[in-house]
Parts: structure tokens; C-alpha cells; sequence
């Protein structure tokens, strides 16, 4: 199950990245009306809380820059825009996040974890839990994404 759950967070950020491919940088970091955020932000949002659920919630250091954990983690909104190539970047670290994640569960490196109640209101009280909720997550997240583009067009 949790090599099905990561494989569906890569394929919810491919989507993610095929839906905005077409859009300039400016775009991307352009709060549409309506929204508090941007597609940046909600990339970067999905980017960092896979490591935040797994790794924050273990008591385990980030393998994030920790930059990023403050630009994007929840309750923080786009304070800047980012250029091209931290758009790059961000896209680089997405994936090292999944790989990274994978291998250091495979590794049993998870061993505490502390229970944490997410938005949904569901309580997370394992990594595994942790990991299979993420793509449900990630997925509302691909959703905003949808609606802002509809706002920026």
C-alpha cells in the first residue's frame, strides 16, 4: 500500500505539472481572484508536506531545505513571486521528496511517530497512515490548481 500511495503522489504532481506546462512564470505566480494562494504555492504546499507528515511528525530532520518548509507549509500564504529557476528547483526537490521518503521507510528509519489531526480531521497516528493520506491531499490540491487556472485564463 505505501508503494501505491507514493506512485500516486508522482502521478498527481506529473498532472499537476502537465496542467500549468503552458503557463508563464508570471502566471503561476499570480494570485487569481477568489484565492488566497497561487500555483506556486500550492506545488510547493504539496512538495513539503509529505516530508512534514513523515519525517516532521517522526521527530526525524527534514530532508528539505527548510526555506522551503517555511515558504510553503500550511497557514503561509505567496509572500514573493519566484523566477524560473526556482520553479526548477522546486520541481527537482518534489521528486527527490517521494524517493527519498521510500527509501527511508523501506529502511525502517520511521520508528516513532507522533499523532497529528489534519484538516480533514482525520487523525494520522503512523507514518503508513501518514503516507496513504497524502495523495488524498495532494489531490485537493491538483483541485484548487484546476479552479485556478479557469480564474487566470
Amino acid at each position: 500500500m505505501i508503494k501505491a500511495s507514493l506512485e500516486l503522489m508522482r502521478q498527481t504532481r506529473i498532472n499537476y505539472l502537465q496542467l500549468v506546462k503552458d503557463l508563464s512564470i508570471d502566471q503561476l505566480n499570480r494570485i487569481p481572484d477568489g484565492f488566497n494562494n497561487n500555483l506556486v504555492w500550492n506545488y510547493g504546499h504539496i512538495v513539503v508536506t509529505l516530508p512534514l507528515l513523515t519525517y516532521g511528525l517522526s521527530g526525524l530532520p527534514m530532508p528539505v531545505d527548510t526555506r522551503f518548509v517555511n515558504l510553503y507549509r500550511r497557514g503561509t500564504r505567496p509572500e514573493t513571486e519566484i523566477d524560473e529557476a526556482e520553479w526548477k528547483l522546486l520541481q527537482d526537490v518534489s521528486e527527490q521528496t517521494i524517493i527519498q521518503v521510500g527509501q527511508d521507510y523501506q529502511a525502517g528509519l520511521f520508528e516513532e511517530y507522533k499523532s497529528y489531526t489534519t484538516t480533514f480531521g482525520y487523525a494520522l497516528t503512523s507514518v503508513e497512515e501518514a503516507i496513504q493520506f497524502a495523495p488524498v491531499h495532494e489531490g485537493l490540491h491538483l483541485g484548487y490548481a484546476m479552479a485556478m487556472i479557469k480564474k487566470l485564463r
